[in-house]
């Protein structure tokens, strides 16, 4: 027996249109204001297609849902027995909207047209950064005929040299306090030898 030729599911622009704002409205009112830091990939390898060191200099405050048992290190399905031991990662999901994102995230950069593995979200509640892992974009699938949220697996961020420059002092004081180098800057017009 094919589909009732009396219901057309996901043809509603009005639905649709309610939906999403009734999506957005249950994110403001249940979720949190974090920062979303995208990566600027520096002096990229061209053969290797890596980048020499990553850098987070802008960002943008967006509100997200945390969804519920994600911070929770424990055992869970990322442990992993690696070669320097058991590895537990403190990890989290996000919930943002689609309409939202492209709001204030791609008004912002119009390149950046969804989230992107290897971008950062900080928590102020929390004071702690996560990495994106991976980027769902298909739950729950097609709700009457449109996708309305991006979910976003995480991992508490690894320092490893990037630069930090975002003008939020909890988030540029990982820099300062786990880096490797300092970065000088001279100004010209100076008299004497140096050496």
């Amino acid at each position: 027996m094919a589909t009732s030729a009396y219901f057309n599911h996901g043809t509603s622009v009005a639905e649709q249109t309610l939906l999403n704002n009734m999506v957005v409205e249950s994110i403001q009112i249940m979720g949190f204001d974090v920062n979303y830091l995208p990566r600027t990939r520096n002096n990229i390898d061209t053969l290797f297609e890596d980048a020499e060191r990553n850098s987070f200099t802008t960002q943008y405050t967006i509100e997200m849902y945390l969804d519920e048992n994600t911070l929770v290190s424990g055992f869970g399905n990322n442990d992993t027995v690696t070669r320097f031991g058991f590895e537990v990662p403190d990890t989290a999901q996000f919930t943002v909207a689609q309409s939202r994102f492209t709001d204030v995230v791609t008004a912002g950069d119009a390149t950046i047209l969804l989230p992107r593995e290897g971008d950062l979200v900080y928590l102020p509640m929390s004071k702690q950064i996560y990495e994106i892992m991976f980027v769902e974009d298909m739950v729950p699938f097609f709700q009457i005929g449109k996708n309305y949220v991006y979910r976003l697996d995480s991992q508490l961020f690894q320092y490893a040299d990037e630069e930090l420059a975002t003008g939020i002092t909890d988030i540029d004081s990982v820099e300062t306090t786990l880096s490797y180098h300092i970065d000088l800057t001279m100004n010209a017009g100076g008299s004497g030898t140096f050496t």
